[in-house]
């Protein structure tokens, strides 16, 4: 998703992207070794585990509804920065 208006470098871009997926699959993958982690420790079935599944889903999924709305805010920005669109506040 590289925007022709965007003045920063390819790789700056890149880069950024890269953090943010990172960033969403840690929110992912976090709460489920947690949960993990807890159920081999106190020696209990699973549900710690698929708890944290649950939550971890639940927190990437936020964390992709944000960066979505993130990169459509920017990029409303962009094009109103051009004179092409007046009202780009959006809720």
């Amino acid at each position: 998703m590289v925007d022709s208006n965007d003045d920063r470098s390819k790789v700056a871009i890149g880069y950024q992207w890269a953090y943010r997926i990172t960033g969403v699959c840690l929110q992912m993958v976090i709460p489920l070794l947690m949960g993990y982690y807890l159920d081999q420790r106190l020696g209990i079935v699973p549900v710690l585990t698929l708890l944290g599944l649950a939550f971890g889903m639940w927190l990437g999924g936020m964390g992709l509804l944000r960066i979505v709305k993130q990169s459509e805010r920017n990029s409303s920005r962009r094009v109103a920065k051009k004179g092409k669109v007046r009202d780009v506040e959006r809720e």
